[in-house]
């Protein structure tokens, strides 16, 4: 469990923290809310007193339901806060009554300030009846200031109204209303300092559990990936497949999930793609990533639909995104033609000499990082005249806004080589939404004067003046011999 607020409060103030105050409670930095599903709603801080009946202090979003009936509903919530201990959730149904309390203060009883973990909106917390944490132990696994669900892989919980007064003690007391209306789902922050936003809110009316067979959810129903510049692909988004059968149940198989409707071409899975079928155990999920490279621009939507195993068969996502013209990355290569290309150097045929950097820049002004994909092998008349050296690049290449790459390429006229000048030319690829899409650089080099290449080496040499004397001694022994 992580450190009550009360002792954590002492210790700032006993050292004099100071701003820390101002950030977190725990001095952790303070987390940066990314709203899935439009723009977030700030929670009043320290505007909610515990316990209480109703909605008073809170802060409410508002999710409106076609017609059905609610059986077994399940909830899922994406909030940013520093502080899960502040916190009180509650749901209200279109009828009003009765109003159910989530959670109410994780981690300690009032008279204590709660658990210090935080929370981030891109790592959603699903309630249903037929999960089995209770929230009343979240962060108790992770370090002061981790966040809940991503650094645990907690994210579904049962109902815990704790000491709330005049609550619905689970989801299922609210079996048989009609869905259809104005649902609210209101956080309420009960200690000063600690801030965040409720940002998404997914609520599914039926299929939370407690059915004979396998059941599941699949959350949130939208993703909507808002501007995305043309031809570039966006960060990825999850929608979290949960098997809401109780502990002990079947297994959920996720058979399939394709894209289809007016635009599904600029939807894809992230990289590393799922791999069907995927099997997920009762009360365990699995994400399914996705990411929006619009081929236009202007408002595009597909829908991903995912087959299962079970009842429904299958379940439909909206995806939405809307393209915009954007300001194109860019590279620089130097100038260079088969008419003014770039002096690698001057050597005698057989004598490599290098590197000469080719340097790719990167304006300042580009917005992110490019790459350079990949760089043909040189060519020449005759061939192998230029290389890359050992080791040869290593591609992709990324340059940062203002960046630099060298490309190192070395010049190595064979052995014979007449002297004169000779040429060679390689192209480049650049990544996905980079100008240009190739680039070609020219290198020449020059062979000096043509050495001739039948004097023999100073190793030959010797060896020839080593038989040389022999000889001469031989001549010399003989004479005297016949003295």
């Amino acid at each position: 469990m992580n450190l009550p607020k009360s002792n954590l409060l002492v210790l700032c103030l006993a050292l004099a923290c100071g701003s820390a105050m101002a950030q977190t409670k725990d001095g952790g930095a303070v987390l940066v809310s990314n709203a899935p599903e439009g723009t977030c709603a700030p929670i009043t801080d320290n505007g909610y007193v515990s316990p209480a009946a109703g909605t008073t202090g809170m802060t409410c979003r508002t999710v409106t339901l076609p017609a059905g009936t609610v059986n077994n509903a399940t909830i899922q919530l994406g909030l940013t806060h520093t502080w899960v201990g502040d916190l009180t959730v509650k749901v209200v149904p279109p009828s009003g009554t009765p109003i159910v309390t989530l959670f109410n203060r994780p981690g300690a009883p009032l008279a204590a300030a709660g658990d210090s973990s935080n929370l981030i909106n891109t790592s959603p917390l699903s309630f249903a009846d037929a999960f089995t944490d209770d929230p009343e132990t979240m962060g108790n696994t992770i370090a002061t200031g981790g966040v809940i669900c991503s650094g645990d892989g907690r994210c579904n919980y049962r109902v815990n109204r704790d000491a709330e007064t005049g609550s619905a003690t689970n989801l299922a007391a609210l079996n048989g209303q009609a869905a259809a209306g104005n649902w609210q789902v209101c956080v309420g922050d009960s200690a000063a300092l600690d801030t965040g936003d409720l940002c998404a809110v997914t609520i599914t009316p039926g299929g939370g559990g407690g059915g004979g067979g396998v059941t599941y959810t699949a959350l949130p129903a939208t993703l909507a990936f808002g501007n995305q510049t043309q031809g570039v692909a966006s960060a990825s988004q999850t929608m979290t497949m949960t098997n809401t059968t109780a502990a002990g149940g079947g297994n959920l198989s996720v058979t399939s999930c394709t894209f289809g409707g007016t635009n599904p071409g600029d939807f894809s899975f992230a990289a590393p793609a799922p791999t069907f079928p995927i099997a997920i155990a009762a009360q365990a999920n699995s994400p399914i990533r996705v990411v929006f490279t619009p081929a236009a621009v202007g408002a595009r939507s597909a829908t991903m639909t995912c087959a299962t195993n079970t009842t429904p068969a299958s379940v439909a996502i909206a995806l939405s995104g809307t393209g915009v013209t954007g300001t194109p990355l860019t590279v620089t290569a130097p100038t260079s033609s088969a008419a003014a290309p770039i002096v690698v150097g001057t050597t005698t045929a057989g004598t490599q000499i290098g590197p000469r950097n080719v340097a790719i820049t990167a304006p300042a002004t580009n917005t992110g990082p490019v790459t350079i994909a990949s760089c043909t092998a040189i060519t020449s008349t005759p061939a192998n005249l230029f290389n890359y050296g050992t080791p040869a690049p290593t591609f992709p290449i990324s340059i940062a806004p203002g960046g630099t790459a060298n490309i190192p390429v070395f010049y190595n006229p064979p052995v014979g080589a007449p002297a004169g000048a000779y040429a060679g030319n390689f192209t480049c690829t650049t990544g996905a939404g980079v100008t240009p899409a190739t680039f070609e650089v020219f290198v020449s080099g020059t062979v000096s004067a043509a050495l001739i290449t039948q004097i023999p080496s100073l190793s030959d040499l010797g060896k020839w003046l080593m038989i040389a004397s022999l000889l001469g001694f031989g001549l010399v022994v003989l004479g005297r011999r016949q003295s």
